[in-house]
């Protein structure tokens, strides 16, 4: 098995003769170069105690490059010091051209480092204050601009990003973000369509979980525990239920804490499926309440848009099973019955009207006892027709009076001639 080398950018050290140099500092203690090799213009030094006075140990590389087009900065050294940063392994790396991290460092409780020194926790990328790119992690995938970035990607901007490709040339992304200066004080859940370019992808904030437990879904600003916000019509919110049973459905079911700190519910809305055939469905939608611990079906909406209150099927547009209480009613009626005044009218005669009532002991046209029972009252009808029988009747008391004052006259004529 060939034996494992240590690459740092350009570099390349074998690790055995690392190890070896290191080997023969520890026996001996010695601060001198263990070896120079030269090849092709390109000198490499290692040595010990050469990079810091404070240092216990050091190694120091130098590479000038004199065969490639890329300039390979000098000055590559680490040592462990017994300085200010006692016990801790550094690895300072400066360029003019290519900065790609300023240090590494691993202190002496296994914590590693990447431009900081300190490190804190097990891995730790920069120190607070650096540079933003220094403090992100980035897994490149395999289609496209694929990848899987974590770190801070701004000030007061921290994120952990998925961008997966969505064709041969697309990719899409998915993005779990905080961003105190652009959505305010809580966690977003971003997405960005499809793009063929990293930099062209436009994310919008799909949900917002604020610091005050606020949800907001379209909205990065909830007043309420969930608020849901779209220019859309008809999408705002959907409950599905994925099984078939007749008169259930999906619900929300309310609850609330009762004196023996159990949550029951209080009430609900229900919907329930009543035909489930293609081309035929079928559904109504019922407000229920509890009372006493049993569900109470208070209001139904019935497939063709019937209403009942205290109902579970109605008949009619509004169906109430109770009393109705109100501070006015208006019913809106046609063909109201002013026709009985016009001239060509004919009223019935009272001897007809007498003989009608002793034999259907009602009023001709008014529905009997027993059909109101069975059917109740149409109240626009009703008052149509009651309206008809009371100008019938004034027409009768009319006449009735014409007779009285003929009768009268006839009278007075009479008593003129008898004296």
């Amino acid at each position: 098995m060939p034996k494992p080398n240590i690459m740092i950018d350009n570099i390349r050290i074998k690790r055995v003769n690392l190890l070896f140099a290191l080997t023969i500092l520890w026996l001996t203690g010695s601060a001198q170069d263990l070896q120079t090799v030269t090849q092709n213009g390109n000198s490499t030094s290692l040595g010990i105690n050469t990079g810091a006075a404070s240092s216990i140990f050091g190694v120091n590389f130098s590479l000038a490059n004199t065969y490639t087009k890329k300039l390979v900065p000098t000055g590559f050294n680490f040592w462990l010091s017994n300085g200010a940063e006692d016990g801790k392994l550094i690895m300072p790396y400066n360029s003019s051209e290519n900065a790609r991290f300023h240090n590494l460092g691993l202190s002496i409780d296994k914590n590693v480092g990447i431009g900081t020194t300190s490190p804190l926790t097990g891995l730790q990328l920069g120190n607070l204050g650096s540079e933003i790119a220094a403090k992100q992690i980035s897994i490149p995938g395999v289609y496209n601009f694929e990848t899987v970035k974590l770190g801070q990607i701004g000030n007061g901007n921290s994120a952990l990003e998925f961008v997966n490709h969505s064709g041969q040339n697309t990719s899409y992304g998915m993005r779990l973000t905080t961003n105190i200066d652009n959505g305010g004080t809580g966690l977003q859940f971003q997405y960005a369509g499809s793009q063929n370019n990293y930099e062209l992808l436009n994310y919008q904030t799909g949900m917002f979980l604020g610091i005050t437990g606020s949800v907001g879904i379209g909205t990065t600003i909830p007043t309420t525990k969930l608020e849901v916000t779209t220019g859309n019509n008809y999408d705002q919110l959907s409950l599905t239920k994925t099984t078939i049973e007749g008169d259930k459905g999906a619900g929300i079911v309310f609850k609330n804490t009762v004196n023996n700190g159990s949550t029951p519910e209080i009430g609900g809305i229900q919907a329930k499926l009543l035909d489930g055939g293609t081309g035929y469905v079928k559904g109504s939608l019922s407000l229920y309440t509890v009372n006493n611990e049993t569900k109470i079906e208070a209001i139904t909406i019935r497939p063709q848009g019937n209403v009942g209150i205290g109902i579970a099927t109605p008949d009619e547009k509004l169906a109430v099973n109770g009393k109705i209480r109100a501070k006015e009613i208006k019913v809106e009626a046609s063909n109201w019955p002013d026709y009985v005044f016009e001239e060509d009218y004919k009223v019935g005669t009272l001897e007809g009207l007498e003989s009608y009532i002793k034999t259907n002991k009602h009023l001709p046209e008014v529905p009997n006892a027993k059909e109101v029972e069975a059917n109740g009252v149409a109240l626009g009808e009703m008052n149509k027709l009651l309206l008809k029988k009371i100008e019938e009747l004034t027409l009768y008391v009319i006449e009735l009076k014409k007779e009285n004052v003929a009768q009268q006259k006839q009278l007075d004529q009479l008593q003129k001639t008898t004296k």
